[in-house]
This record gives structure tokens, C-alpha cells and sequence, in this order.
């Protein structure tokens, strides 16, 4: 398959060109086609071994490709080592040497590329990068002695006192507390604007990488199965897996009434109401019905509230969970199972919060419904 993440091969910083990687009867990478532009932050997502690890170390070097070509900048890097690739890369546990200070931690890459520089153009730009990272004056400071925020901070230092064209992050946040990480996803988002250079990075952890990217590559077995902006993926997936993984859904199982009218096999449309409607393949008749949680109504039994909507339904809460801006229900409902519902802070202004056992109706519009061909 083919992603062009935008139009215009001479502005690629890297690209792949049917690249495949097999490990033994494993297909890690399979026949993948990608442009990625200069200057965007992109972030390739996806479950533990989808292959977005082994796509990463085969742009920095540390794997070769079986088949198809890698190219940076239009050249063809295949073969070449990685220390002679305009590419560094962050590591997850930082790779930090514990034993050297911050300016000797960060300053050991550009000393092995010129062996030749002056103590003084070294220190200038440990400096300069220290400052870049938010670090000033932390030349002499032992990485021990230092947070873990502190310690991402020179591992980016070192990566980018080198001036690369491609920034690689290989899960660089996995090993922060939830606040800190999400200060450092600012940060990085923050960062890569101001140096203007391509950022990739690759996460299984969904809010990572739709929070700081401007492109998401979603892997699944090898393959990129959507690309887009985060907000296309979470608004318009193309699939129930890109949907689940997106974000929370709620899945029903439908059925086409023709002219792509789809219905709930387990539910009703609403009397008079407009039906579900979706384009399926000539030949199908099933259809998943999707809903995000936060797209669901809820009321009191009796208060007319949900049930004013395309799609209605009555239950009871089996659970409550309060996440601080928002508020989790899981209702069950005979004919659909049990359905996650998101009610915000704002929404329980006027609807007021609901306790476990109560009896409830949650209801939606067809707009907030996503429907797709079961295959």
C-alpha cells in the first residue's frame, strides 16, 4: 500500500519504497510504501509487534530491509551503517552514561563524529543545545543527581547537538509518571516546532502520540492501515480496528435494509426518525455500528432527555467511574450488552450524576454514529 503523508517526493525526509523485514516465519514489516515530509512530527502507533519498532530502526541503520529501498533526503541509505546516516535517536530508557556529567553525556556524539574539535566549540554548543532543551547551566551536573524529566532532557540534548535531519523516538516517554509525561509531551511538541526538524516517533500509547503529532500512522501486522491527522482518525476511521484503537467505541452488530440503510439487529430506530445510513459493498448485508462513549446521552429513567434522540435505550449502571473531568458509566442494556457511556462535568450540570443499579436511558443521533461493512 501506498501512504503519501503529503504530495511531493523532492520535500521527503524519508522513504520507503515496498520495504519488507522478516524475522524467521515473522513478517515484522510488510511491503510498505511511505513518503514522510521535512519539517512534521510524525508518530507511527500500534500494539506490541504491529512493526513499528523494526520500520524505526531501519530508517536509523540498526536493521537492513529483505526487500524495497529506504531512502533519506532521496538517497538510498541501505547498507549503511548507522553511524554515517544524518539521523539520532532517543532510546526508551535513555541509554545515558552514568558515570559521565551532562556536558560529557551529551557532547560523546559529536566527539566521535569530529574528533577533531576544539574544547571551545564543544562547550558552545553543549550550551546552546543545554538551552534548547530547557537545561542551561546543567553542564556539570551528575545524571544521577538528576529527575527523570531532567535525564529525557539530555538524552534529547545529545541527539540533537548533532544537527540531524531526522529525529527518531523510540517510546521515549514509557518510563515517566502520568503528570511528567505529559509536561514532556508539550515540551517535544514545543521543541520540534522551534529546531523546524522531522520528529519520528513510535508508541503503542494512543494519547502519546495523538497529542503531539501532526500525522499518525496507525500499523497493524506490518501493514499502515490510515494515516491522517489525529483528528481524522479519531473522527473518520476507515475501519472498527483503527476505531477501537483510537480512542473508546462502543460496537453493535447491524444489518442492511438495502439503499444503505442499516439497523440494529439487536435494537430499533426510533418511529418516524431518520435510519442509520452508510455505503456498503454491493455483496454485504452486515454491518458494525460504532459510537464513542462521549457521543451517548444520558438520563434518568423518565426524563425525556435521551430519548429524544435517533437511537434510544433504557438499563441499569453496573459501574461508576470518576476520572476528575469526567465521568465513566458502564450501563447495561438487554438488547446491547453493556455500553460505555463519557459524561463530562459540564454535561452533569444539567443531568446531574447517577449511582450504580439506577435505571437509565442513553440515547444518540445518527451523525454521531459510524457504521461500517462487518467482514
Amino acid at each position: 500500500m501506498t501512504d503519501d503523508i503529503k504530495n511531493g517526493a523532492e520535500t521527503a525526509d524519508i522513504e520507503f519504497r515496498g520495504v519488507s523485514r522478516h524475522f524467521g516465519d515473522v513478517i515484522a514489516v510488510n511491503n510498505v510504501d511511505i513518503s514522510i515530509p521535512r519539517g512534521g512530527f510524525v508518530s507511527f502507533l500500534g500494539p506490541s509487534g504491529c512493526g513499528k519498532t523494526t520500520f524505526l530502526r531501519m530508517i536509523a541503520g540498526f536493521e537492513q530491509p529483505d526487500s524495497g529501498d529506504v531512502l533519506l533526503r532521496g538517497e538510498s541509505v541501505v547498507g549503511v551503517p548507522a553511524f554515517k546516516r544524518p539521523v539520532n535517536m532517543v532510546f526508551q530508557h535513555y541509554a545515558l552514561f552514568p558515570h559521565l556529567n551532562v556536558a560529557d553525556n551529551i557532547g560523546y556524539g559529536i566527539k566521535q563524529v569530529n574528533r577533531k574539535i576544539s574544547k571551545k566549540e564543544l562547550a558552545t554548543r553543549v550550551g546552546e543545545t543545554l538551552e534548547m532543551v530547557r537545561l542551561p547551566g546543567f553542564q556539570e551536573r551528575n545524571i544521577w543527581e538528576m529527575s527523570g524529566g531532567q535525564q529525557q532532557r539530555v538524552a534529547l540534548a545529545r541527539a540533537l547537538i548533532n544537527r540531524p535531519n531526522v529525529l527518531l523516538l523510540d517510546e521515549p516517554l514509557a518510563a515517566l509518571d502520568r503528570k511528567l509525561r505529559r509536561d514532556m509531551q508539550i515540551e517535544l511538541q514545543n521543541l520540534q516546532r522551534e529546531v523546524g526538524i522531522t520528529f519520528v516517533l513510535v508508541t503503542h500509547d494512543q494519547e502519546e502520540a495523538l497529542s503531539m503529532s501532526d500525522t499518525v500512522c496507525l500499523m497493524k501486522e506490518g501493514r499502515i492501515v490510515q494515516t491522517g491527522s489525529p483528528q481524522d482518525l479519531y473522527k473518520e476511521p476507515l475501519s472498527p480496528y483503527v476505531a477501537d484503537f483510537v480512542g473508546k467505541s462502543n460496537f453493535f452488530k447491524g444489518i442492511s435494509e438495502g439503499a444503505g440503510a442499516v439497523k440494529l439487529t439487536c435494537g430499533r430506530i426510533v418511529e418516524g426518525r431518520a435510519p442509520l445510513t452508510v455505503e456498503l459493498p454491493p455483496k454485504s448485508s452486515a454491518a458494525v455500528v460504532c459510537v464513542r462513549p462521549e457521543m451517548i446521552h444520558i438520563a434518568a429513567e423518565g426524563n425525556k432527555g435521551a430519548s429524544e434522540h435517533a437511537m434510544y435505550f433504557t438499563g441499569n449502571i453496573v459501574n461508576r467511574i470518576f476520572l476528575g473531568e469526567n465521568t465513566e458509566y458502564v450501563v447495561r442494556i438487554d438488547e446491547l450488552g453493556d455500553v460505555l457511556v463519557m459524561s463530562s462535568r459540564l454535561s452533569e450540570a444539567s443531568t446531574g450524576t447517577f449511582e450504580p443499579n439506577q435505571s437509565v436511558t442513553i440515547g444518540w443521533d445518527k451523525d454521531a454514529t459510524l457504521i461500517f461493512a462487518d467482514t
